[in-house]
């Protein structure tokens, strides 16, 4: 069980560059990804 709560915190790191990459380096919306992560109900706790 212990990957339930390992997981978010490993694929946080590996989303971040691609957001960043569409963003064209724009943290605005990296945090705009990681602020609309957990309020759309599928992450408990992910960044």
């Amino acid at each position: 069980m212990n990957i339930a709560g390992a997981l978010p915190w490993s694929v946080a790191p590996a989303i971040a560059p691609v957001v960043l990459a569409i963003s064209n380096g724009s943290y605005a919306g990296l945090y705009a990804v990681a602020g609309a992560a957990p309020s759309s109900g599928r992450w408990r706790s992910c960044w």
